[in-house]
């Protein structure tokens, strides 16, 4: 399994929950995770979102996997 299908299994195993930047780079490559993060976007096509907050005066990265509305899911 590459480190692009690591990080993109995390993220799906995931769906709609922040996951901190650190995490990923554990499974993406302390110095490639972000490009991991790309390649998810480009040649998978995920929809990743990121947000930054301060928490005890550091800046935290987090990342969140908004996966594709399935056709009735939620249909009567």
């Amino acid at each position: 399994m590459t480190y692009r299908d690591r990080v993109a299994a995390l993220l799906k195993d995931r769906p709609f929950r922040w996951i901190d930047g650190r995490q990923l780079a554990t499974i993406g490559g302390a110095y490639a995770w972000r490009t991991r993060l790309s390649e998810c976007r480009t040649q998978l096509r995920m929809d990743i979102r990121n947000r930054q907050r301060k928490v005890n005066q550091v800046v935290v990265s987090e990342y969140q996997y908004c996966p594709p509305a399935q056709p009735g899911l939620f249909d009567d």
